[in-house]
């Protein structure tokens, strides 16, 4: 299988001698961003600056800017030093962090909970719900934790 972008008019197109085909969509995290929510880089990150917040050499309040360059390489340099923690990037980070940051599920849930909070499904949500009236897609299937393709199919004026 071969990915590609298509100009509008090329995927206009490219919808219309498909009309007789039907497909499935799979979504993972890049499809809720343009929706708010974090992706899990930025989640991983905001768990490591909470755990430097409440377990780090000083309490500097709530004013570091996780997604700063420089706040990350001095919390990351702080986690390195700990000698307890996964090397940055690590394959494993977001399992490791989410655990030391919400050992207790019901936290964890709570946490993804608030983070999808009033979001409003993006542009892209709604064009696949008109895909499915239009009888191009047939199913969704999707690796995220929030409700945004739910959401979208309920919110659509269907005629």
């Amino acid at each position: 299988m071969q990915d590609y972008i298509l100009e509008y008019d090329q995927f206009i197109r490219s919808v219309d001698v498909s009309r007789n085909d039907s497909f499935s969509l799979f979504l993972g995290a890049g499809a809720s961003i343009n929706s708010g929510i974090p992706s899990a880089y930025d989640c991983i990150w905001e768990w490591k600056r909470s755990i430097y917040l409440t377990k780090g050499p000083a309490n500097l309040g709530d004013n570091l800017d996780h997604k700063s360059d420089q706040v990350r390489n001095h919390i990351q340099q702080w986690l390195d030093s700990e000698g307890t923690y996964p090397e940055r990037d690590d394959p494993g980070e977001y399992s490791f962090y989410v655990k030391q940051c919400y050992p207790i599920a019901e936290d964890v849930r709570k946490y993804f909970q608030k983070i999808c909070e009033r979001k409003t499904p993006s542009a892209g949500y709604m064009l696949s719900c008109l895909l499915h009236e239009a009888g191009l897609i047939q199913t969704v299937w999707s690796t995220n934790f929030d409700d945004l393709m739910r959401n979208a199919a309920i919110t659509m004026p269907f005629g």
